[in-house]
């Protein structure tokens, strides 16, 4: 059995202490799933846990007991949830999009998004508080270029792409401004 990979502080950052009951890092078709990006509700009591080479679990007691292994097998590179922690948004070291709108129970394969055919990952994803926007950010290579994308739902495109780069702040009430661009950019 390995050990925690999962970590919580009740303090603001001043102490940390491993998630016992949190999954560890497991065998599954010759490669190590483990943990790679971890969420949480406003509340801290809903977790989503993806794992790289592995499936997804969930919590939804601030991580004193974990689901079973849900939804298929990826490379889980990011994640992201509502304030409530119900609707979730995940994406793969290979390009892919997948949202729930249970908690993270059940994936929806309607709600797949595949960004890029070459091969690209998604770094990082957001959720609005009420989880109907979501944001994801990442990069695409091809013969060793690697150019990146920002994929807003609702836009149906890519709206940052080449080596484009967009500054985004967070202005309060669930609403992002733009406060630098670079490169190419298409308006929403």
């Amino acid at each position: 059995a390995g050990s925690s990979c999962l970590y919580r502080s009740t303090d603001s950052g001043a102490h940390w202490s491993p998630i016992t009951a949190a999954p560890t890092p497991y065998a599954v078709s010759g490669n190590t799933a483990f943990c790679h990006a971890v969420a949480s509700s406003s509340d801290g009591s809903r977790i989503v846990a993806p794992f790289m080479n592995g499936q997804v679990f969930t919590s939804s007691d601030s991580g004193g007991t974990w689901s079973g292994a849900v939804g298929p097998t990826k490379t889980w590179y990011s994640v992201a949830l509502s304030a409530d922690g119900k609707h979730v948004l995940a994406g793969t070291y290979y390009g892919e999009l997948f949202t729930s709108s249970d908690y993270g129970s059940t994936w929806d394969s309607s709600s797949v998004l595949t960004m890029w055919s070459s091969g690209g990952r998604f770094r990082s994803v957001a959720s609005s508080a009420d989880g109907s926007k979501f944001i994801a950010a990442g990069e695409e290579w091809d013969a060793g270029a690697k150019t990146s994308g920002l994929f807003v739902t609702g836009t149906g495109h890519l709206v940052a792409r080449g080596t484009s780069s967009l500054e985004l702040t967070y202005v309060g009430d669930g609403k992002v401004s733009v406060t630098d661009v670079e490169g190419i950019v298409d308006a929403p």
